[in-house]
Protein backbone atom coordinates (compact mmCIF):
# COMPACT_ATOMS: atom_id res chain seq x y z
CA UNK A 1 0.00 0.00 0.00
CA UNK A 2 2.82 2.51 -0.98
CA UNK A 3 5.31 1.82 2.02
CA UNK A 4 7.25 -1.20 0.61
CA UNK A 5 9.87 1.74 0.20
CA UNK A 6 9.64 2.54 4.32
CA UNK A 7 9.66 -0.81 5.51
CA UNK A 8 12.99 -1.07 8.35
CA UNK A 9 13.28 2.89 8.34
CA UNK A 10 13.23 4.71 11.23
CA UNK A 11 12.94 8.01 11.49
CA UNK A 12 15.78 10.70 13.38
CA UNK A 13 15.31 12.93 15.91
CA UNK A 14 15.22 15.51 13.87
CA UNK A 15 12.82 14.17 11.45
CA UNK A 16 10.32 13.23 14.09
CA UNK A 17 10.75 16.98 15.68
CA UNK A 18 10.25 18.66 12.13
CA UNK A 19 7.05 16.52 11.40
CA UNK A 20 5.86 17.75 15.05
CA UNK A 21 6.84 21.17 14.47
CA UNK A 22 6.64 23.19 11.01
CA UNK A 23 5.70 20.27 9.67
CA UNK A 24 2.11 19.92 11.24
CA UNK A 25 2.09 23.83 11.13
CA UNK A 26 2.63 23.47 7.06
CA UNK A 27 -0.12 20.95 6.75
CA UNK A 28 -2.75 22.95 8.58
CA UNK A 29 -1.73 25.92 6.44
CA UNK A 30 -0.94 28.02 10.11
CA UNK A 31 3.29 27.98 9.32
CA UNK A 32 2.53 31.95 9.54
CA UNK A 33 1.88 31.81 13.08
CA UNK A 34 3.12 28.61 14.64
CA UNK A 35 5.79 25.66 13.80
CA UNK A 36 9.31 27.00 13.83
CA UNK A 37 11.10 29.64 16.20
CA UNK A 38 10.99 33.00 15.08
CA UNK A 39 9.98 36.43 16.65
CA UNK A 40 6.50 36.60 16.57
CA UNK A 41 5.44 33.14 16.54
CA UNK A 42 3.69 31.26 19.20
CA UNK A 43 5.64 28.42 21.13
CA UNK A 44 4.51 25.39 22.70
CA UNK A 45 7.90 23.05 22.85
CA UNK A 46 10.59 23.39 25.32
CA UNK A 47 13.22 20.77 25.63
CA UNK A 48 15.26 21.20 28.03
CA UNK A 49 18.32 18.63 27.25
CA UNK A 50 18.29 17.66 23.99
CA UNK A 51 21.94 16.35 24.03
CA UNK A 52 21.78 13.15 24.77
CA UNK A 53 18.37 12.81 22.40
CA UNK A 54 20.13 14.38 19.23
CA UNK A 55 23.62 12.44 19.52
CA UNK A 56 22.50 8.82 20.83
CA UNK A 57 22.54 6.40 17.55
CA UNK A 58 18.98 4.50 16.65
CA UNK A 59 18.37 1.64 18.89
Amino acid sequence: MGDAGLRGRRATPIEVLRAATIGSAEVIGHSDDVGSLEPGKFADLLILDATRWLTSPPA
